[in-house]
């Protein structure tokens, strides 16, 4: 093709380019809508209900907002984690996914505002895929809802972009011509070459990439926000306050003979806080992951963990019913521990199946008959302390600590992994864990169900 045709053809294109729609990726803002409206929505949204319980999704918001204002389109995860999230400049994105997290969460809550108010005449989108807001009028975001996008972000289809030959005033230039010449030929090979020249560069550079970065397993995803943090891990174990208690010796063992009952007579301290085995090995086995992966933690009682100290750090809890931040915190979900009125039976009840009684331990019953027994496992960002927490927690001592061995079994979360959504390493999850009780003992955790959001 000769230097003339060049100019002929840059001189059609540029004749039959459709005109300019009204936003484009340097404006932020629709024509019509000025700033200080903007501003004004921005305020109304923060300060509604869907937003006020969440600082971290008002302060992802108040960013984006005054980012994309300021004509920014195109905002980069590790940016926004640095300046909002105050990550250290060098941090993991692929093992901390805040931003992806919160971005999510400000999809759902902006949806959820806009459903309260039908009529508002000013919209702000978060599309997916991307970090930038997005603001439309009333009836932008209408004809977005029936099209797919924005009247202004249509697509143009080639022939929209090259024209039709009506719309073409100089006809003499061919758009496509109908013979190649031996010249043209040589310069189509010659350009194929060097696309799969790049693309086998690329290839080659992929797999270098992933041979000096393993993919993470999925024992590595359930607990990556936790090794991410920046702050140590709080571990929370219940503990009981039995009135006294009742030894029994092993006679081959010991000299004192005959059970005895501490607290009663011999002066023992009464309601001194207990932590029974099956959640102290559950903590020690949590404990011992964390280690194994760098990571700090502090281990404090129940009754010793306050909200704040929730707030502050991811969370561990240990023990359901002697750990009052897990029925807290599992009430609300589809799984979640329940008892009866004289709190004598305890059970996990499920929210699809009202009146279903999972692992029904009856008043007066005796653990050693007991031939199963049931927990829960639950990972989630709690949106009342803006921080991630990880539950294991039974009906009885052993179901406990059989959901501390599944958390830190590779086999048990890959095999986890399996049944859930493809992107469940970004999602909340509970895990209905059974266990086989043979001669006292906890046998391996079995998955019975499993929930995510």
């Amino acid at each position: 093709m000769g230097l003339n045709e060049i100019v002929g053809m840059k001189g059609v294109l540029e004749a039959s380019k459709p005109p300019e729609p009204p936003t484009n990726s340097t404006s932020p803002q629709p024509v019509g809508i000025d700033p200080v409206s903007l501003r004004e929505e921005l305020d109304r949204v923060i300060a509604s209900h869907h937003f006020q319980t969440s600082k971290r999704c008002q302060a992802f918001l108040r960013y984006a907002f005054e980012q994309t204002l300021s004509g920014r389109q195109e905002l980069k995860e590790r940016s926004i984690g640095i300046e909002v999230f105050g990550r250290n400049p060098s941090y993991d994105t692929n093992l901390d996914p805040v931003v992806r997290m919160t971005a999510g969460e400000v999809r759902k809550r902006l949806a959820l505002y806009y459903q309260s108010v039908p009529g508002s005449e000013i919209r702000m989108e978060l599309p997916v895929g991307g970090y930038a807001l997005r603001f439309a009028t009333h009836l932008e975001h209408h004809e977005y809802a029936l099209n797919g996008r924005l009247a202004s972000d249509r697509d143009l289809s080639v022939p929209q972009l090259l024209g039709t030959a009506e719309e073409t005033e100089d006809k003499a230039v061919p758009l496509v011509p109908e013979a190649r010449s031996p010249h043209s030929m040589r310069w189509v090979i010659a350009a194929c070459a060097t696309a799969f020249v790049c693309i086998a560069g690329i290839a080659g550079w992929s797999l270098m990439h992933r041979g000096g970065h393993p993919q993470r397993t999925p024992i590595d995803q359930f607990w990556a926000p936790f090794v991410a943090s920046p702050h140590p891990t709080h571990i929370s174990i219940g503990q009981i306050r039995p009135v006294f208690a009742q030894v029994e010796p092993n006679q081959l063992r010991s000299p004192i003979n005959g059970p005895m009952a501490l607290g009663k007579k011999t002066g023992y301290p009464r309601q001194v806080a207990v932590t029974v085995l099956g959640d102290g090995i559950a903590m020690a086995d949590i404990a011992a992951l964390l280690k194994a992966q760098g990571k700090d933690f502090n281990i404090r009682a129940e009754s010793s963990t306050s909200f704040s100290d929730l707030q502050q750090e991811p969370s561990v809890l240990i023990g359901a019913f002697n750990n009052d931040w897990t029925i807290m915190m599992t009430h609300p979900l589809r799984f979640y521990f329940d008892l009866d009125d004289s709190k004598d039976a305890t059970w996990i009840a499920d929210r699809e199946q009202p009146g279903v009684r999972i692992g029904y331990i009856a008043p007066n019953r005796m653990v050693n008959d007991m031939k199963e027994d049931y927990g829960l496992v639950v990972r989630m960002y709690d949106t009342r302390t803006q921080q991630y927490v990880v539950i294991t927690a039974g009906l009885t001592p052993y179901a406990t600590q059989a959901t501390g061995a599944f958390v830190t079994d590779p086999a048990s979360i890959a095999e986890l992994a399996k049944r859930l959504p493809p992107n469940w390493a970004q999602k909340n999850t509970e895990v209905l864990i059974r266990t086989d009780l043979i001669d006292g003992e906890a046998g391996p955790p079995q998955i019975v169900a499993t929930n995510s959001w």
